[in-house]
């Protein structure tokens, strides 16, 4: 796996992921746990139980091993940052 189109597919196609990471945000008990889409749009899913994820421009989308990372822009420094980290579990 290696493009943002790759996870789509992975994601439509049952892969589980689990959140390792979200900017700005200590862990807790709420993020934790594996997530499977149960609805897939071409911009975004949702998960079984709610969540949802917009997915984002190529360009701020990496695979690193079995980690899928979402990058932004820190809202007051403006610099790239990792906004969302998952793990791919197979």
């Amino acid at each position: 796996m290696k493009t943002l189109t790759d996870f789509k597919k992975y994601l439509a196609n049952g892969g589980f992921i689990e959140v390792l990471s979200v900017y700005g945000e200590k862990p807790n008990e709420k993020i934790k746990g594996k997530r499977k889409v149960e609805k897939m749009q071409t911009a975004n899913c949702k998960f079984e139980g709610g969540s949802w994820l917009e997915f984002p421009k190529a360009s701020d989308f990496e695979i690193k091993g079995d980690k899928a990372i979402i990058y932004g822009k820190d809202w007051k420094t403006k610099k790239r940052v990792e906004v969302l980290t998952y793990l791919l579990i197979n």
